[in-house]
């Protein structure tokens, strides 16, 4: 048995299969900005967490000004809760954007 495991042949591309998916989800583009602006929205959040704990621990637990910490923990507690209605409004608006794609793409597979 050769399964030609080694053999690798050149397909169409990357290029071409998302050239082919663009017109079934043309209409969708409004969703796609959404879910895309949500994503880098909720990275952002989430990477700025870190970076307020640093400046509270190094500015406020230093030099026990504990009313900075509350605040820091406040703003921390906002910041989280933004990048979580973040990525809840990414995972609705991908996840209708590929519902339709799949009710499009069997409705041109088997009509």
């Amino acid at each position: 048995m050769n399964y030609h495991l080694t053999e690798s042949k050149d397909g169409p591309g990357l290029g071409a299969a998302l050239g082919g998916l663009w017109p079934l989800v043309r209409d969708q583009r409004g969703k796609l900005i959404a879910a895309s602006l949500a994503l880098f929205s909720s990275a952002l959040l989430n990477l700025s967490g870190p970076a307020l704990a640093g400046y509270a621990i190094d500015h406020f637990v230093a030099t026990h000004d504990y009313p900075g910490v509350l605040r820091c923990c406040a703003l921390l507690l906002l910041l989280y809760g933004l990048a979580s209605l973040c990525q809840y409004g990414q995972t609705v608006w991908m996840g209708g954007v590929g519902q339709q794609l799949l009710f499009r793409l069997r409705t041109q597979l088997f009509a």
